[in-house]
This record gives structure tokens, sequence and C-alpha cells, in this order.
């Protein structure tokens, strides 16, 4: 790895930038394109003849790797994967499937997916060389003003199956930094033991940050004084500006924003010195193109989104040997933007911060199109609450019902909340363009530390016991 560097900016004294591997952070797009291209051919060709199961895909489409000889032809005549395709590889050869493309001998460490699409959890094979350079997370503690020796803090749930939690206990041996995994402790004694010992950063979803920040609250805690912040980091879950602004002025700190999966086995996004929210605005989040092959394609067409526009992310692993991916539909949705969108000089294609959500999250009720994250805009745009379950049902006469549940803050009065109920219930429907029941929750919701889960969809089973009666 290059050295790092903090480099002032020509034309911007005021603007210091933080580099952690200068040799890919600086160099141009034309050098980049030309790296992703070495990367992409040889592993094209790797994959030919010792993957089975990429064989098998390139003989069903009458492909060879001597029919892509550019960047553009890959797009056009390599089909995308998606979940599905690996799943049903899996079954047939379990427990990694033909994907694997490495002895099983080589295998070191095993990352599978949540399974909270409901369909099956993926399962990645990786080489010691695939651990040891997926371990990305330094990139964007760098540009986070991280430094060696500083106090980091993991909050998340320490399932080693899980990409995120495994990468970061490697990210946090290569960085050198001094981490905390606070996991298996409830949320007081996580926040006792950082004021004992001063953390300088953390990693954590937005949801879990709003939780941590009313028990602040209720414990009496002041982070400016009681901590050392120099940046939080949040993943795996969007978020307002307002909200972004409120977290960043409570914690003292600046907010960014990474991305990241199983699939890629690591981090593979990250915001620069600017932020979440630079000037009150959304940030932008770096891709790790240097890695990953990134496409940005409308959902319909598969043609890729201009800059400014929404699609899906359909992912190239171009340096990793063990369960490599060739264009693998994510089925993340998220707002493209060019690398010339950010001052920061960096070569690497944006997507938005805060934005990114998922395809199969969406729930279609009375024929709209519902995306949890504009409930949740609603819902927390008001300060008085806290969190909210929502539940998607058939009525007995065959109507389909939407009851979102809402929790509020302590200390809030019941004229309040009654006008609160009445007034989100109008946003929501303007928003959304659904009409949904909204009551208070008579008993305390369920707090997520990692991924929220706040809807169920129960229409299935109303509709069978009302053809059960006929």
């Amino acid at each position: 790895m290059a050295i790092a560097k903090d480099i002032y900016v020509q034309h911007q004294p005021e603007v210091k930038r933080y580099y952690y591997n200068p040799a890919v952070e600086c160099i141009s797009r034309e050098e980049l394109l030309a790296l992703q291209w070495l990367k992409l051919k040889k592993l094209v060709e790797h994959v030919y003849h010792t993957n089975k199961f990429y064989r098998n895909l390139f003989t069903k489409n009458k492909i060879t790797p001597e029919d892509i000889q550019s960047l553009e032809d890959y797009r056009h005549k390599v089909p995308i994967i998606t979940k599905q395709d690996l799943l049903n590889d899996q079954n047939e050869y379990p427990p990694y499937g033909l994907r694997l493309g490495i002895p099983e001998t080589k295998v070191v460490h095993t990352h599978m997916t949540s399974g909270t699409s409901g369909i099956g959890q993926e399962v990645y094979g990786l080489t010691r060389p695939d651990v040891e350079y997926l371990a990305t997370w330094p990139r964007a503690w760098y540009a986070a003003g991280i430094r060696r020796g500083d106090v980091v803090v993991n909050p998340f749930p320490m399932n080693p199956v899980l990409a995120a939690p495994d990468s970061l206990i490697s990210g946090f041996a290569k960085m050198g930094v001094n981490g905390f995994h606070l996991g298996m402790y409830p949320t007081h004694q996580k926040l006792d033991i950082m004021r004992r010992f001063k953390p300088h950063f953390m990693d954590i979803s937005p949801v879990y940050l709003t939780r941590m920040t009313v028990i602040c609250q209720e414990m009496g805690i002041d982070p400016k004084k009681d901590y050392c912040f120099k940046a939080i980091l949040t993943m795996v879950g969007s978020f307002e500006v307002d909200w972004a602004l409120e977290m960043q002025e409570f914690w003292g700190c600046k907010l960014h924003e990474g991305y990241g999966s199983t699939q890629a086995g690591s981090l593979m996004g990250y915001t620069c010195e600017n932020g979440s929210v630079p000037n009150g605005q959304r940030g932008r989040i770096h891709l790790m193109e240097d890695i990953i092959l990134f496409e940005v394609l409308d959902r319909e067409t598969r043609e890729p989104v201009k800059s400014g526009e929404e699609g899906e992310v359909v992912l190239t692993t171009l340096s990793r040997s063990g369960s490599p991916l060739l264009r693998f539909a994510m089925d993340d949705k998220v707002r493209y933007f060019s690398y010339k969108e950010c001052d920061c000089g960096r070569p690497f294609d944006t997507i938005e911060c805060g934005t990114i959500a998922r395809y199969d999250d969406m729930i279609k009720i009375r024929g709209m199109n519902v995306w949890p994250q504009a409930v949740d805009s609603v819902i927390f745009g008001h300060k008085e609450t806290s969190e909210y379950q929502g539940r998607v049902y058939v009525t007995e006469d065959g109507r389909e019902e939407v009851l979102v549940q809402v929790e509020f803050k302590q200390g809030i009065g019941d004229q309040v909340k009654g006008d609160l109920i009445n007034r989100m219930a109008v946003e929501l429907k303007e928003k959304v363009g659904v009409s949904m029941t909204l009551e208070e929750a008579k008993e305390e919701l369920p707090k997520f530390e990692f991924k929220a889960v706040r809807w169920t969809d129960e229409r299935l089973k109303g509709r069978q016991k009302i053809a059960w009666r006929l």
C-alpha cells in the first residue's frame, strides 16, 4: 500500500484532503478505467478456465474470453446474475456452489448474507489473501480524520458470518486503531464504556445512532464533553438531511457514510472529507472502483443511468479469488453521480448519501409502490417520535389496510400525540399516496442495532382465511 498523505487542495488552501491510498485515490479517471480493464480481463480469463459456474454461464450464452475486448463488450455480452441464480447453484452443489471456484481447503473464512430478504442466504468462501485485501475500511476512516492509535467503537452485533463485523476486525488491525467491539453489551453499558475510553470514531447504523442519542439524553451524557469524537460513520439505513444535521450538532462531529455488502466482502464506498451533509446538502459516497466494477442500471431497460438518476447497483468483484461475482444485481436502489460531481479530486464515481434503499423492501399497496424509507422520513421527521411498526393486512371483507403504530418519546403529552397522529396521517397520504391508519403503540416497540425491520405483510394470510370461508 502507498503511504497515506494529507494534501492541501491547490487553489483551495482551506481544504485539506486525506488519502489513505494515494496510489489509487489520486490517479486520473483514464488510469482508473485502464486498471479496471486490466483486472477485468484477467478475471474473465481466470473464471472461464477455473470456475465451473461461470464456464457454464459463458457456454450457455455462447461467449468466450476472446469475445470480450472492452468494458462495453463485457456489459453487453455477459448476462446479469441474481440472488436466485446463486441460491440455485448452492442448493445443487452445497454448501458453496460451483461458484466457489477454489478448493474448499483454501477457504479460511465464510461469509453469509443476513437472509432478511426471506428467500435464503448467499454463501461466500474467502481465501487468506481475500480476507486481507478486503480490509477496505481504513480508506473511509482516514478520509474522516481517523489516525493510528485512535479509539474506535464498533457497536454492531458481532455475527462473524456477516461481512461487516468480520471485515471491521481486519480493518482495525490494518489501520492500527484501538478497536472496541461492544455489540454484546446493552446500550446503557456501551455508553458507559465509551465514557471511560473516550472514543474518536464509531461505525453505526442511523437507526441505532438515534437510539443512542435518546439514551444519552436519559443518562445525562453530553457527547461533546464526555467523548472525543472526530467523526461518526453511518451504514445500513437511509436518513434525512435534517436528522444528520441534528446528529452532528448533538455528537459534536461530522457524519460520514459508508456503503458495503456481504457480496463485496467489505466496505465498497465511503464519503470523502466533505462528509454526509456538506453545507446542509446530501453528500457523495465514492465507490471503490479499483476493487469493484460498478454499474448503476435502469431497472427496466438495464441501460446505464445518467448522473443524478436512480438505478440498481450491478457489481463485479475485481480482486477476489473465492466466490467471485460477475455482474451481480444487488437489488440496491441508489442515486448515481459522476466523479465530476465532487470537488475532492478522487477518480471514483459516486452515489448519493442517505438515500440507499432496497428494491425488495418496496411494498405494493393498493397499486402504489410504497417505500419504507418514505414512511421513515415522515415519522422520524417529527422529533417527538422514537420508533414505529407498520402492518399491511386484509380485512374480513377483503379490503387492504395499513396500520402504523407510533412510539413517542417520554414526556410527550396526550394532546400533542393526538395532533401528531393526525398530522402524520395527512403527510403520509401526501408523501406515498396511500391512506394509513395511525395509532400510538400500546407497548414498547422493538429497537434495532443493525438493520431495521419495521414492516410485516399479512395479506397472504388474510386472503387465505377468506378463501377458506368460501
